[in-house]
């Protein structure tokens, strides 16, 4: 079969629908690049199965999540990638292209919007399998086309993922769903840079705060093998970025960065000294002290999963300290587009 499943995947998609869905009241448009039409000029038809609604099988409810469990985050933060993308699975619908020469005009308008956003597909491999609501419009719905049922169970997910991530987005985050969607495609996340660059699109969608990004990236940049585990801690030594100083009665600790250090993980991913090349100086807060043997090193804390430092000894019974991010908002990042 000549259609690149890629190219569908990576289809911008824009669509509008209310409550009436089927053909004969033109409940809801369709627009590309700001040119609407009615469902019924577009030459779709809703299937009236369930009113319209298309509820996904489990082999895509767990395909999807297979997915998604190869993205750059811990776990807790995977959860609300999947509600976005599945929910309450009541957002999709059943579609059927009444007029072929119809659904070509939609097709031509798609290519020359993914071409407006720097993206090319080819007319003569570019099929498109399904479309969803950008964020200009309540419900958001994602409809399926007959297409959509000739792929395989893997491709099927992989055409619900991306859809999931984008649907009742602003069309201006198409690239950071493809970046974050890329970073997932890649086994064991790959490169180093495949995991912080998900990352970024990862802030970019709204599934990290500042505090939880500096924390992944870190966790991608010491990792020893690039996998997307995070579980355990940050394997980095008090001096890994730069120098600590406290407050003399240890309530605050700021984190100076030191531009060297951050060179030398510019090695593993070199974007990593330009996204923290405003930065100086950061905040931590005490949040406890307690005596024991400690590992000093970088955790992602269990209740924020942003970043937090601990200051003690593994060797000997010791007073060691556990600071977190004053404010993550303090973090000035310089993010590429």
């Amino acid at each position: 079969m000549k259609w690149i499943l890629l190219f569908a995947l990576f289809s911008c998609s824009w669509a509008y629908a209310n409550d009436g869905h089927s053909v004969n009241n033109g409940g809801g448009v369709i627009c590309i690049d700001g040119k609407c039409k009615t469902l019924v000029e577009a030459g779709i038809e809703i299937k009236p199965d369930f009113q319209g609604v298309w509820i996904p099988e489990s082999h895509h409810l767990s395909g999807v999540q297979s997915l998604i469990e190869k993205a750059p985050l811990v776990w807790e933060l995977r959860e609300p990638v999947i509600m976005q993308v599945l929910g309450r699975v009541n957002q999709f619908r059943r579609a059927t292209v009444v007029d072929p020469v119809k659904l070509e005009e939609i097709k031509r308008q798609y290519i020359e919007a993914a071409d407006n956003a720097g993206f090319v597909l080819d007319p003569a491999t570019f099929e498109l399998v399904a479309f969803s609501s950008d964020n200009t419009v309540q419900p958001a719905l994602t409809y399926l086309l007959p297409k959509f049922f000739e792929l395989s169970p893997t491709q099927q997910a992989s055409i619900l993922l991306h859809e999931g991530l984008y649907r009742g987005r602003p069309t201006a985050d198409l690239k950071y769903v493809l970046q974050f969607e890329y970073a997932i495609s890649q086994s064991n996340c790959g490169l180093i840079s495949h995991q912080t660059n998900g990352q970024l699109a990862a802030y970019r969608l709204g599934y990290l705060n500042k505090g939880q990004l500096f924390a992944h990236m870190l966790a991608a940049l010491t990792s020893e093998n690039a996998d997307c585990s995070f579980y355990g801690g940050i394997n980095l030594g008090p001096n890994a970025l730069g120098k600590t100083t406290f407050s003399d009665d240890h309530k605050e600790m700021i984190l100076t960065l030191d531009p060297l250090l951050l060179l030398k993980l510019g090695e593993k991913d070199s974007k990593f000294p330009y996204i923290f090349s405003r930065l100086t100086d950061i905040k931590f807060k005490l949040v406890s002290a307690s005596y024991g043997k400690v590992d000093p090193r970088y955790y992602m804390s269990r209740e924020a999963y942003d970043l937090f430092y601990i200051i003690g000894s593994k060797y000997i019974d010791t007073n060691f300290y556990t600071y977190e991010l004053e404010n993550p908002d303090q973090l000035d990042f310089v993010l590429p587009n």
